[in-house]
């Protein structure tokens, strides 16, 4: 009964369906209209608090399902898959369109070499490859640095475009 309470009463609740950034134009921008869910690894008291996650997803042409790879090197992968799976659950179960994103391996590859890459690509086909559609390796920090400096080598090693072919 708090946990309610506390929820009506202080959980803040906004009717802002849509928010532009003043960023420039890119691929994704100009593709895709994204919409941004909480994580797996927040703790929501009501998953239906979020409105109509149910209609964003099954309206969406695709869905890039954010993963990260420290997480699945760290021998964490199986929670992540009860997780994904009950969150599945809650939208409506698996679809054909979902690519999972496998973010920070650049901190992965930093931390273990390209033998610790190997195995959370290799973890993550094995526990999530009837889940999406198709597992893509990236790390956001390196696509950024390689736009922002303007450094199509980084760019490349990022990942980024393989996700953008994807």
């Amino acid at each position: 009964e708090m946990k309610k309470y506390l929820s009506e009463k202080f959980l803040y609740k906004s009717d802002v369906a849509e928010v532009r950034w003043p960023v420039n134009k890119n691929w994704i921008l100009e593709k895709c209209l994204l919409v941004d869910t909480p994580g797996l690894n927040q703790n929501l008291h009501d998953l239906q608090q979020l409105g109509n996650i149910h209609d964003y997803y099954h309206k969406a042409d695709g869905v890039l399902w954010l993963l990260d790879g420290q997480t699945i090197a760290a021998a964490n992968a199986n929670s992540l898959f009860d997780e994904l799976n009950d969150v599945l659950k809650n939208v409506g179960g698996v679809r054909d369109n979902i690519i999972g994103v496998i973010n920070r391996m650049d901190l992965v590859r930093k931390n273990g070499g390209q033998e610790a890459v190997n195995k959370v690509l290799s973890d993550a086909r094995r526990i999530f490859g009837d889940k999406f559609y198709n597992l893509v390796d990236i790390s956001a920090q390196q696509a950024f640095d390689g736009v922002k400096n303007n450094n199509s080598v980084v760019i490349k090693e990022s990942g980024i475009l393989n996700l953008q072919n994807s």
